[in-house]
């Protein structure tokens, strides 16, 4: 087991301990097995509510007789990472449902402050809602039975009905009541005849009448009813009672430019009251109450805000804190980095480039044609002097109206140079076709 829960990508180790009640004979005195898992996390992570769930779940069903309610889970740090709704056995309420409370009554209030916040501005609108949830399960079934309206519908009849033309016997039953009767005696005295009726001596008017026949009826009838049936089955999360209150600033109106706070008349505050209502759900049944009060708020930091916007609009702004201010230092800085980048990278690299200069006493030697000629040490052309040589040849024309007997000057090698950059300008510039086919054969000897 322990093996399987490492293979869980969080947990770097596990370690499974199981309690096993001893054997009893006796149902009522038998107890079922737990288990307890420690895991070692890996650093960083953690175990969700259903990994923890699996890892319970895992156990339990390798264990017989072990349900998931008996596993706890530990990590390396002691924290209980199984809640099984035990946080919330003595009566109170576990993680879960403290968080759907939570959630349920932001809710609410959000719903609150949303519906007033447009009508009131932001910020000057605070609500807070309190809720009574039921957490348990609960389930009524009822069974009614209501009757029809006429006429009703006969669902069954019984009729009886019982005739006995023989009385019935009369008396004490046994031996006594089934003797004959006794011996006639005959009469001293005649009855008188009736003239009406000579065969009935003694008259119509003495003869006992007949008793009636017994008779009986007897009607029972089962009448068609409505049967109704309810089940009602109530989850987790009932609202039982919904508790508001609501606090608004007062009303700011404008009195010769200036704000001027005033107190919430009565009607509005009755119509706030009823949004508010509205808006919560209230219901008298439930016992539900809403309370909504007007008050001055204290400068929150948006009025503090805007107090400081007008004060800073009324000072004069600094110059560097002015547009074209920034925009100079912008261009500024934009020019000092390119400063210090032909400085420090285009330089040396036109000094690697360039030839270094050669320190010799040059001389201006008269050519076969009287033109001059100027030549390095050794008589070979190198640098810059083959460039002036080069030119002194080709624009022989342009030596014309200076003395021959001009020689460069002999003086120290800066000089020299100079004066030689200074004869190349004007050689550049008198024929800039012919320096720029000079500056290509260089290229090509130094390829």
């Amino acid at each position: 087991l322990a093996r399987s829960v490492m293979t869980i990508g969080a947990v770097e180790s596990a370690r499974v301990h199981l309690a096993f009640p001893r054997e009893t004979v006796f149902a009522r005195q038998q107890q079922p097995p737990t288990a307890s898992i420690l895991v070692r996390l890996r650093p960083g992570r953690v175990l969700d509510e259903g990994q923890v769930a699996a890892i319970i779940h895992l156990i339990a069903s390798s264990v017989p007789k072990l349900k998931p309610e008996q596993v706890s889970v530990v990590d390396q740090y002691g924290n209980l990472l199984t809640r099984n709704g035990r946080d919330g056995a003595n009566g109170g309420l576990n993680m879960d449902q403290l968080n759907y409370s939570r959630q349920i009554e932001e809710r609410y209030a959000r719903r609150v402050e949303d519906l007033l916040t447009p009508v009131w501005g932001p910020g000057r609108v605070r609500a807070q809602v309190s809720l009574e949830l039921d957490f348990n399960t609960s389930e009524e079934t009822a069974e009614r039975y209501e009757p029809r309206e006429e006429p009703r519908p006969v669902r069954s009849e019984q009729l009886l009905e019982e005739h006995n033309p023989r009385q019935n016997p009369v008396g004490i039953p046994g031996a006594l009541s089934n003797q004959p009767p006794g011996a006639a005696v005959a009469p001293e005295v005649a009855a008188p005849q009736n003239p009406a009726n000579p065969q009935d001596p003694a008259g119509a008017a003495q003869t006992p009448p007949t008793p009636p026949l017994p008779t009986r009826k007897e009607v029972t009838r089962n009448y068609e009813l409505d049967k109704r049936v309810t089940q009602v089955r109530s989850g987790p999360g009932r609202v039982l009672r919904v508790s508001a209150a609501v606090v608004i600033d007062d009303r700011i109106t404008f009195q010769e430019g200036k704000p001027v706070r005033t107190p919430v008349t009565p009607e509005e505050m009755e119509r706030i009251t009823n949004l508010v209502k509205q808006a919560v759900g209230f219901s008298a049944e439930r016992g539900d109450s809403v309370n909504v009060f007007s008050a001055t708020f204290a400068p929150s930091s948006l009025a503090a805000l805007d107090e400081l916007n007008a004060v800073l609009d009324e000072m004069p702004v600094p110059m560097w804190q002015q547009a074209w201010f920034l925009e100079l230092v912008k261009w500024g800085v934009v020019a000092v980095m390119s400063l210090l980048f032909l400085w420090m990278v285009v330089r040396p690299v036109m000094r690697r480039l360039l030839p270094p200069p050669v320190v010799a006493t040059p001389a201006l030697e008269g050519g076969s044609t009287g033109q001059p000629a100027l030549l390095g040490a050794g008589g070979e052309d190198n640098g810059l002097e083959g460039l002036l040589e080069d030119q002194v040849q080709i624009g022989g024309a342009l030596q014309n109206g200076r003395s021959k007997d001009a020689v460069l000057s002999t003086g120290s090698p800066v000089e020299l140079l100079e004066e030689r950059m200074e004869l190349a300008r004007t050689l550049v510039a008198e024929d800039p076709k012919r320096a720029v086919q000079v500056i290509r054969n260089w290229l090509t000897v130094e390829a």
